[in-house]
This record gives structure tokens, C-alpha cells and sequence, in this order.
């Protein structure tokens, strides 16, 4: 039964003999077989020059630094100016930058002069 790929038998008999046959179509066909993937080689990796530290430079200026955490942006936008300069003179609550801070863009504004 299973040889012939049968799938279904029907018998009448009463006035007439009758049989009927029903045959799976589909036949056994062997999954693909991926070949072995060789493991990956560890790769040896030397670090020829760290990146150290920079020297802070000493200023007797105080410094500004930023209230949060985010992307930092010296212009209002590409190709515009900056707001400022290193080394520029600032004014209390000139916007030194803009901290975009969860899709926020926050001014950043001197404290002092």
C-alpha cells in the first residue's frame, strides 16, 4: 500500500463490482542538504597605536558645558555660520550651540560673560 503510493481505496459490490483507486501524486522528495559551513578563522588583531588621552589645556576662563546629553551643533544649520568660535568672546545669553536631545533642539546659551 505505502509502495504503490495509494492514498485512498473505494469498494462497491451489491448489483455491481466496482473499485476505485486514489494515488498520492506528490512523491518523496529529499530535502536540499546545505554543505557544512567551515567555522571562521579568529582573526589576530594587533593595535599599533591607542588613541591617549588629550593633554587639557590649562585656561584661567571658565568653560561652558552642556546641561544634557545629545547631538551636538555649532550653526543654526549645514553651511550656516557658527554661532561661535573657539576662542571667541561670549556674552551672557549668547546661544553658544544647540543639544538636540530627543528630537529637541535645545539653545544652548552662555551663563556668564
Amino acid at each position: 500500500f505505502a509502495e504503490a503510493n495509494i492514498s485512498k481505496i473505494k469498494i462497491k459490490e451489491q448489483d455491481g463490482f466496482e473499485i476505485e483507486l486514489e494515488r498520492d501524486m506528490c512523491c518523496d522528495v529529499p530535502a536540499p542538504v546545505c554543505p557544512p559551513v567551515p567555522a571562521p578563522q579568529p582573526i589576530n588583531v594587533s593595535v599599533v597605536n591607542e588613541a591617549q588621552p588629550s593633554q587639557s589645556v590649562k585656561s584661567n576662563k571658565p568653560s561652558i558645558n552642556s546641561p544634557m546629553v545629545g547631538t551636538f551643533y555649532q550653526a543654526p544649520s549645514p553651511g550656516a555660520a557658527p554661532f561661535v568660535k573657539v576662542g571667541s568672546t561670549v556674552k551672557k545669553g549668547d546661544t553658544i550651540a544647540i543639544i538636540e536631545a530627543m528630537k529637541i533642539m535645545n539653545e544652548i546659551e552662555a551663563e556668564f560673560d
